[in-house]
């Protein structure tokens, strides 16, 4: 479980670990 934390904070340290990177938005939504 840490690796996939590690994968969401790279890109959205505010978002949470437990959202997949797809759900979150790239563009800084």
């Amino acid at each position: 479980m840490t690796a996939g934390r590690q994968v969401v904070a790279t890109e959205h340290t505010d978002q949470p670990a437990t959202a997949p990177a797809s759900a979150l938005d790239p563009q800084g939504n």
